[in-house]
Protein backbone atom coordinates (compact mmCIF):
# COMPACT_ATOMS: atom_id res chain seq x y z
CA UNK A 1 0.00 0.00 0.00
CA UNK A 2 2.86 2.38 0.73
CA UNK A 3 4.58 1.54 -2.57
CA UNK A 4 8.03 1.62 -1.00
CA UNK A 5 11.05 -0.66 -1.11
CA UNK A 6 11.09 -3.71 1.15
CA UNK A 7 12.64 -3.89 4.59
CA UNK A 8 15.86 -5.42 3.22
CA UNK A 9 16.48 -2.88 0.42
CA UNK A 10 19.23 -0.27 0.53
CA UNK A 11 16.67 2.48 1.17
CA UNK A 12 14.14 0.23 2.90
CA UNK A 13 13.94 1.89 6.32
CA UNK A 14 10.45 3.32 6.82
CA UNK A 15 11.51 5.78 9.51
CA UNK A 16 14.81 7.27 8.29
CA UNK A 17 16.60 8.14 5.06
CA UNK A 18 19.90 6.30 5.51
CA UNK A 19 21.21 3.92 2.91
CA UNK A 20 21.68 0.39 4.19
CA UNK A 21 25.05 -1.33 4.33
CA UNK A 22 25.50 -4.92 3.20
CA UNK A 23 27.31 -7.00 5.85
CA UNK A 24 26.23 -10.54 4.91
CA UNK A 25 22.73 -9.05 5.31
CA UNK A 26 21.23 -5.59 5.03
CA UNK A 27 21.96 -3.42 8.07
CA UNK A 28 21.14 0.14 9.01
CA UNK A 29 24.00 1.03 11.36
CA UNK A 30 23.39 4.77 11.82
CA UNK A 31 21.41 5.64 14.93
CA UNK A 32 21.17 9.36 14.24
CA UNK A 33 20.17 9.32 10.56
CA UNK A 34 17.82 11.96 9.16
CA UNK A 35 14.22 11.05 10.00
CA UNK A 36 11.57 10.76 7.34
CA UNK A 37 8.70 13.21 7.63
CA UNK A 38 5.22 13.04 6.22
CA UNK A 39 6.05 15.95 3.91
CA UNK A 40 9.25 14.34 2.63
CA UNK A 41 7.43 11.04 2.08
CA UNK A 42 4.61 12.65 0.11
CA UNK A 43 7.03 14.67 -2.03
CA UNK A 44 9.24 11.59 -2.56
CA UNK A 45 12.30 13.50 -1.37
CA UNK A 46 14.19 10.20 -1.15
CA UNK A 47 13.29 8.76 -4.57
CA UNK A 48 15.24 5.52 -3.93
CA UNK A 49 12.74 4.60 -1.16
CA UNK A 50 9.66 4.71 -3.42
CA UNK A 51 8.63 2.30 -6.16
CA UNK A 52 5.49 4.18 -7.20
CA UNK A 53 2.66 6.41 -6.02
CA UNK A 54 0.89 5.30 -2.86
CA UNK A 55 -2.91 5.32 -2.82
CA UNK A 56 -2.63 6.40 0.82
CA UNK A 57 -1.43 9.90 -0.07
CA UNK A 58 -5.05 11.03 -0.37
CA UNK A 59 -5.65 10.30 3.31
CA UNK A 60 -5.04 12.85 6.05
CA UNK A 61 -2.75 10.61 8.11
CA UNK A 62 0.97 10.88 8.72
CA UNK A 63 2.35 8.27 6.30
CA UNK A 64 5.53 7.86 8.34
CA UNK A 65 4.56 7.83 12.01
CA UNK A 66 0.96 6.63 11.88
CA UNK A 67 1.42 3.49 9.78
CA UNK A 68 2.56 0.34 11.63
CA UNK A 69 5.95 -1.26 11.16
CA UNK A 70 6.34 -4.87 10.02
CA UNK A 71 5.83 -6.92 13.21
CA UNK A 72 6.58 -10.27 11.60
CA UNK A 73 10.08 -9.35 10.39
CA UNK A 74 11.05 -7.01 13.21
CA UNK A 75 9.80 -8.94 16.24
CA UNK A 76 9.15 -12.58 15.32
CA UNK A 77 11.91 -13.22 12.78
CA UNK A 78 14.12 -10.49 14.23
CA UNK A 79 14.35 -10.16 17.99
CA UNK A 80 12.75 -13.45 19.09
CA UNK A 81 14.70 -15.51 16.56
CA UNK A 82 17.99 -13.86 17.50
CA UNK A 83 17.43 -14.27 21.23
CA UNK A 84 16.71 -17.97 20.84
CA UNK A 85 19.71 -18.42 18.54
CA UNK A 86 21.85 -16.64 21.15
CA UNK A 87 20.64 -19.09 23.80
CA UNK A 88 21.30 -22.07 21.52
CA UNK A 89 24.37 -21.12 19.45
CA UNK A 90 25.66 -17.81 20.83
CA UNK A 91 28.70 -17.04 22.98
CA UNK A 92 29.35 -19.37 25.90
CA UNK A 93 28.37 -16.74 28.48
CA UNK A 94 24.75 -16.78 27.27
CA UNK A 95 24.42 -20.20 25.67
CA UNK A 96 22.16 -22.66 27.47
CA UNK A 97 23.52 -26.05 28.50
CA UNK A 98 22.50 -29.01 26.34
CA UNK A 99 20.38 -30.42 29.19
CA UNK A 100 18.37 -27.17 29.38
CA UNK A 101 17.82 -27.13 25.61
CA UNK A 102 16.70 -30.75 25.79
CA UNK A 103 14.28 -29.93 28.64
CA UNK A 104 12.78 -27.00 26.74
CA UNK A 105 12.41 -29.10 23.58
CA UNK A 106 10.73 -31.85 25.60
CA UNK A 107 8.29 -29.35 27.10
CA UNK A 108 7.47 -27.98 23.66
CA UNK A 109 6.89 -31.53 22.44
CA UNK A 110 4.54 -32.16 25.37
CA UNK A 111 2.49 -29.09 24.37
CA UNK A 112 1.72 -30.49 20.90
CA UNK A 113 -1.43 -32.35 21.90
CA UNK A 114 -2.79 -29.35 23.81
CA UNK A 115 -2.36 -26.69 21.13
CA UNK A 116 -5.76 -25.88 19.59
CA UNK A 117 -6.38 -26.15 15.86
CA UNK A 118 -6.55 -22.33 15.58
CA UNK A 119 -2.75 -22.27 15.73
CA UNK A 120 -1.23 -22.84 12.31
CA UNK A 121 1.68 -24.94 13.63
CA UNK A 122 2.34 -27.29 16.52
CA UNK A 123 5.39 -26.63 18.73
CA UNK A 124 8.61 -28.30 17.56
CA UNK A 125 11.90 -29.15 19.22
CA UNK A 126 14.80 -26.71 19.02
CA UNK A 127 16.66 -29.14 16.76
CA UNK A 128 14.50 -27.65 13.97
CA UNK A 129 15.17 -24.01 14.92
CA UNK A 130 16.74 -23.21 11.54
CA UNK A 131 13.43 -24.09 9.86
CA UNK A 132 11.10 -22.25 12.28
CA UNK A 133 8.54 -19.94 10.70
CA UNK A 134 7.44 -16.57 12.05
CA UNK A 135 4.25 -18.07 13.50
CA UNK A 136 6.33 -20.48 15.58
CA UNK A 137 8.44 -17.65 16.99
CA UNK A 138 5.25 -15.68 17.71
CA UNK A 139 3.76 -18.68 19.49
CA UNK A 140 6.92 -19.02 21.61
CA UNK A 141 6.88 -15.32 22.46
CA UNK A 142 3.20 -15.02 23.33
CA UNK A 143 2.10 -18.47 24.52
CA UNK A 144 4.32 -21.49 24.96
CA UNK A 145 7.66 -19.84 25.72
CA UNK A 146 6.54 -18.53 29.10
CA UNK A 147 5.96 -22.08 30.32
CA UNK A 148 8.69 -23.80 28.28
CA UNK A 149 11.47 -21.53 29.60
CA UNK A 150 10.19 -21.34 33.18
CA UNK A 151 12.82 -22.32 35.78
CA UNK A 152 15.29 -23.17 32.98
CA UNK A 153 16.33 -19.84 31.49
CA UNK A 154 18.46 -17.91 34.01
CA UNK A 155 17.49 -14.28 34.64
CA UNK A 156 20.99 -12.94 33.87
CA UNK A 157 20.94 -14.73 30.50
CA UNK A 158 17.81 -12.88 29.43
CA UNK A 159 19.01 -9.45 30.42
CA UNK A 160 22.74 -8.85 30.28
CA UNK A 161 24.94 -11.15 28.24
CA UNK A 162 22.44 -11.96 25.48
CA UNK A 163 21.40 -8.34 25.08
CA UNK A 164 24.94 -7.42 24.02
CA UNK A 165 25.07 -10.41 21.67
CA UNK A 166 21.77 -9.53 20.00
CA UNK A 167 22.89 -5.91 19.57
CA UNK A 168 26.08 -7.08 17.90
CA UNK A 169 24.05 -9.17 15.43
CA UNK A 170 21.69 -6.30 14.66
CA UNK A 171 24.49 -3.81 14.09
Amino acid sequence: MRNTKGHNAYYGCDRCTQSGKWVNKMTYPEVSATKRTDASFRSKANDEHHVGDSPLTGLSVDLVSQLPLDYMHLVCLGVVCRLILAWLKGPLNCRLPAKSVSDISERLGNFRSYVPSEFSRRPRAFSDIDRFKATEFRQLLLYTGVVAFRNILPIDCTVTSCFCFVLSIVA
